[in-house]
């Protein structure tokens, strides 16, 4: 059987953490079944940066620059359909949730962005309403089509279940993995030296992720300002951009924050810089309202941060009982989830261990394991 893993749309953050960490594993997976599975990744040339293991023999490369958004899904309706034939696939498997079916050939996509169904909460551009609603409708032809879809977490699998009405016998959770490299181990020196080539030397709060309206990163901020009893030194550090708009109205909240000496908005930074930020940092606060299976909280977790989350899924799922909830956009609430943990040695002590724990239920080697089980076990 000849799998061909469609890595073209594969453009975000996460998406790259997965063809990163996934990819090398599944590729040992097919090797060791001797020929009788074949393994193809289908990628744009500058994309082989992300899964180095993975000889070029294994790879369909295409040699044009890297596209995305309309423009890949228009140059995929024309070219996808003869590469799949010519590569002879017999299943075709695509990280995303967006895929057309081909005839003859399995389909297999991923359900892993929300965001095209919760969309209508926040304010955008018509432009990008018109983008999230053509694929919200796309995701939704792509997984009533595919012969299964991999929900990368139980609430990710419920919802299309539930509201998309995709059939349950083909829908499957496979949660991504841990990251072995963020973790609390380190070199002091080095984290030391990241620290203060970002000009911080203080106990920090820290807060991540691509900055859309659904992450709620005000809420922090607001929050911040109302934790009365922090360190005076204490800062907030906020890691990640996007949507301009909304970076533009957090930066304005920062402006208008009466600690706003005390917050370093520092744009998007190295996954290095990440790792020293999450395991240096007093409390990792995490308040996003849409995710699937976020990498970011699967990074807290590894790096054995002290985390405080807002009790929306799948956070709930990802996190079970080893963070502090409170409840979302409640922001006297986290103020004052913030003020007791911070100054509480011992609560801060008790969440890393609790986070450290709950980390050891991710991994990418099982990951990989159950989506090879997925792509070529069709006797089920």
């Amino acid at each position: 059987m000849h799998i061909v893993i469609d890595a073209l749309s594969s453009v975000s953050g996460g998406a790259e953490s997965y063809l990163r960490n996934c990819l090398p594993r599944l590729y040992d997976l097919f090797l060791a079944s001797k020929g009788e599975h074949k393994f193809t990744i289908l990628a744009f040339k500058e994309q082989t940066h992300l899964f180095p293991l993975v000889p070029k023999s294994a790879c369909f490369l295409i040699e044009k620059k890297r596209i995305s958004g309309f423009k890949l899904a228009l140059w995929q309706r024309f070219s996808l359909r003869r590469i799949v034939k010519d590569l002879a696939a017999d299943v075709l498997f695509t990280p995303y949730q967006v895929g057309r079916p081909y005839p003859g050939v399995k389909r297999v996509v991923m359900f892993r962005n929300m965001d095209p169904f919760t969309f209508h909460k926040y304010k955008y551009g018509a432009f990008l309403v018109f983008r999230k609603t053509i694929l919200k409708w796309e995701s939704i032809f792509s997984m009533k089509h595919a012969d299964r879809v991999i929900a990368v977490s139980e609430y990710v699998k419920n919802f299309a279940e539930k509201e998309l009405k995709i059939d349950s016998n083909k829908v499957f959770t496979i949660h991504h993995g841990r990251d072995l490299r963020f973790c609390p181990e380190a070199d002091l020196e080095k984290d030391s030296q990241i620290l203060n080539e970002f000009g911080i030397s203080t106990p920090f709060i820290f807060t991540c992720g691509l900055l859309w309206p659904y992450r709620r990163c005000e809420d922090v901020i607001r929050a911040f300002d109302g934790a009365i009893n922090l360190d005076n030194n204490c800062h907030l550090v906020i890691c990640g951009t996007g949507f301009k708009p909304y970076v533009r109205f957090i930066e304005k909240c920062i402006s208008q924050s009466k600690r706003k000496n005390n917050i370093r908005m520092l744009g998007n930074v190295s996954v290095e810089a990440m790792q020293v930020f999450f395991r240096k940092c007093k409390i990792c606060v995490i308040a996003t309202e849409v995710e699937a299976c976020p990498n970011i909280a699967i990074e807290a977790l590894s790096s054995g941060s002290a985390i405080i989350s807002a009790d929306n899924q799948p956070l709930t799922e990802i996190f079970a009982n080893s963070v502090g909830y409170f409840s979302s956009r409640n922001t006297k609430e986290l103020a004052i989830m913030m003020n007791n943990v911070f100054n509480d040695p011992q609560e801060i002590s008790n969440l890393k261990c609790r986070a450290l724990k709950r980390a050891s239920a991710f991994s990418w080697d099982q990951c990989a394991i159950r989506t090879y089980s997925a792509l070529v076990n069709w006797q089920i």
